[in-house]
């Protein structure tokens, strides 16, 4: 067995048409559909740049073709937590790093905590140590504060519209906070949520940002050729009329 159902299931994992795959790799649509059918296989620096572009390796690719990789491949399950885990923000992967970490040092002790918190969060403890660590602790910063994002497409937003500020946590790279409306961009950042946002004129795809067309803000990941709503209930947004514009890439949320 090849490596093109591997291809296409990380494909498709990363919302990537096979065109929009076949110019992050620069080759045509034709031969990405070729390495999906097992038709012809990519060449090195092909191969290479699949690893880049979707956040793959070879022990991935490679893990149906017998006696190639020595690592035992990964179950559908472990292969669904890894696709969710590289969709979370930055300071979300801290916090599960956080309780990896803190499970492997002491599994019994933590097994015991973990039923004594009955049905109270159990994010809500290590979020806010590893808080202290990611944010500079106590160390507070006024930021200015859009509230006029949505991800489901329902805010305005004007240039020159004069912005609020608000106290946060400070967070290295962040240039203001904005407000999240709507459900498009579920699981990820949920209704209310506020985001840290770096200034910046382009993302690169897969990159969740903030995005301006037609008067209103989005909340969403960029692609190739369109904007990417996490929420399958939601549609992606494309270009067909009225520019779309990069205000900044998102680097997390807010804590609360």
């Amino acid at each position: 067995m090849g490596i093109g159902k591997r291809i296409r299931e990380a494909r498709l994992a990363r919302s990537y048409t096979q065109e929009e795959l076949a110019a992050l790799l620069g080759v045509t649509k034709g031969a990405v559909a070729n390495y999906e059918s097992g038709v012809s296989h990519p060449k090195e620096a092909v191969l290479y740049r699949l690893f880049e572009v979707l956040s793959v390796d070879a022990n991935f690719l490679y893990q149906d073709v017998p006696g190639c990789c020595d690592r035992p491949a990964l179950s559908p399950a472990e292969r669904s937590l890894l696709e969710n885990y590289r969709r979370l923000s930055d300071y979300a992967r801290e916090t599960i790093d956080y309780l990896i970490l803190r499970e492997l040092s002491a599994p019994a002790a933590n097994s015991a905590s973990l039923q004594d918190a009955g049905n109270a969060s159990v994010l809500s403890l290590p979020s806010r140590e590893r808080e202290q660590e990611v944010l500079s602790s106590s160390v507070m910063y006024l930021y200015p504060f859009l509230q006029y994002a949505a991800s489901a497409g329902t805010g305005v937003y004007s240039g020159d519209m004069p912005e609020e500020t608000v106290e946060a946590p400070f967070r290295k790279g962040a240039d203001f906070i904005i407000g999240v409306s709507g459900a498009s961009m579920e699981p990820l950042f949920q209704d209310g949520d506020r985001l840290y946002v770096a200034r910046v004129n382009e993302l690169q795809p897969g990159d969740i940002g903030i995005f301006s067309k037609d008067g209103s803000l989005y909340v969403k990941k960029a692609g190739a050729d369109r904007l990417i709503s996490l929420n399958g209930d939601y549609p992606d947004i494309r270009p067909d009329s009225g520019d779309i514009s990069v205000l900044g890439r998102v680097l997390g949320k807010v804590p609360l």
